[in-house]
């Protein structure tokens, strides 16, 4: 985790281990641990391929039974593909969850078994939001103190939905957060002029392709992210941009041999192919009391106005530009999907994790001062009345969307829905 020079001290150290066990241990005994729907949600078969690769060296899933008996225990979480049974979601999280599930066979567990699976998946849970703990204030420390460091690293995890999402199971996108604020680090590290550019260059490539292994509609983040590098810094975006074709070409090579396409299906482009609903769904996602970005997370109100401030005063022109289109886009992107009442964009987290990114594209230039502090803790007040209040979603919101979305577009035949 890259860092600009002499910034950790003894405190720092003190303060994030502090954080990250605050973090585990508010998410493994509260959140992680409800017995709920999500144990069965898309996260369901994610360790079982991790074990696939383990026992069997394929993320093929034929060893544990045939694909008629796989579907009843997996519903909808498994496709069959030339006879054979493969875990539908993307296969990012499994390749990193390999090393754990080795861990959990070698005493006697078996992600077959659902119960296993889920217990888990809850302890890699409260794992991710301790590293996002960690990463959240490793990258506030590059422009603020300890202590605003601190208090915006445990609100970002804890005072947003972000742990009653990520700490409820191993999704998708629990390693792309991980991986796109690593990413972070290292474009804010480049800014800085840090002297190891060329292994900076290489893990920021390295970084923002985990990430789209993740979850591919972190492909906006990556796009986003050269286009700063290449108006920036030329020489690291041509080396990262390296590291990111040869591992894409990897990717390619054994999707086609496992596949016979270029990517998996769920990293098709066609899947944001729809139109029919992109006005029900831009307001469902926007304002929707079970997923809505301005209801969810209001603190973005502050980020936008604080944003335009900073614009006024030509400041950091770049990389606000870069953090509002990135925002744009994924907005624009997620609601193209057909499913997007579904986990396409979980505001606690998609969203949420932005606030992290913009609050480092604020402070990109130039060292902490008091102003700066101030609007930084300005910026994270703003997100405390979100405390615990993720577990809304989580729990139970989403569940009554059908009605709540319907009553935003009244004038919509359910057809159009698809709900």
């Amino acid at each position: 985790m890259p860092s600009a020079p002499s910034l950790f001290t003894k405190h720092d150290f003190i303060l994030m281990a502090l954080l990250a066990l605050s973090c585990f241990l508010v998410v493994l005994f509260s959140t992680v641990r409800q017995e709920n729907y999500h144990a069965r949600s898309d996260s369901f078969g994610t360790l079982l391929t991790s074990q696939s690769i383990i026992q069997h060296g394929t993320i093929k899933l034929d060893a544990y039974g045939s694909f008629d008996a796989l579907k009843a225990q997996y519903p909808y979480q498994l496709i069959s593909h030339n006879h054979h049974a493969y875990y539908y979601f993307p296969i990012g999280t499994s390749l990193l969850a390999v090393p754990f599930v080795a861990l959990a066979n070698l005493c006697s567990k078996d992600m077959l078994n659902q119960s296993q699976d889920w217990a888990m998946q809850g302890w890699l849970a409260a794992l991710t939001v301790c590293l996002l703990g960690i990463l959240a204030y490793s990258l506030a420390r590059f422009r603020l103190n300890s202590f605003p460091s601190a208090l915006f690293a445990s609100l970002f995890v804890l005072g947003t939905s972000l742990a009653s999402t990520c700490g409820t199971a191993i999704w998708s996108f629990n390693g792309e957060l991980v991986f796109m604020l690593i990413a972070l680090h290292c474009l804010l590290a480049l800014s800085d002029g840090h002297a190891n550019r060329t292994m900076l260059s290489l893990l920021l490539g390295l970084s923002l392709f985990i990430a789209y292994l993740c979850r591919p509609t972190a492909l906006i983040f990556v796009v986003g992210c050269m286009a700063l590098l290449i108006l920036t810094n030329r020489a690291s975006a041509w080396r990262t941009l390296a590291v990111i074709c040869a591992c894409f070409l990897v990717f390619a090579a054994y999707s086609v041999f496992e596949y016979g396409t270029v990517v998996p299906s769920f990293y098709k482009l066609s899947r944001l192919s729809t139109t029919k609903t992109f006005s029900t769904a831009l307001l469902g996602n926007l304002l929707s009391p079970s997923r809505g970005l301005l209801v969810f997370s209001p603190f973005f109100l502050v980020i936008l106005v604080a944003g335009f401030f900073h614009l006024r005063r030509n400041s950091n022109l770049l990389i606000l530009l870069f953090a509002y289109g990135w925002l744009l886009m994924q907005i624009i992107a997620v609601s193209r999907f057909p499913h997007w009442w579904g986990g396409a964009l979980l505001w606690g987290t998609a969203l949420d994790r932005h606030g992290a990114r913009h609050s480092a594209c604020w402070h990109s230039h130039g060292r902490p001062h008091a102003r700066q502090t101030k609007g930084s803790v300005l910026g994270i007040a703003a997100s405390h009345r979100n405390c615990f209040r993720g577990n809304t979603y989580r729990t139970g919101a989403l569940q009554h969307g059908y009605t709540q979305v319907e009553l935003l577009s009244q004038r919509r035949p359910e057809s159009e829905i698809h709900l």
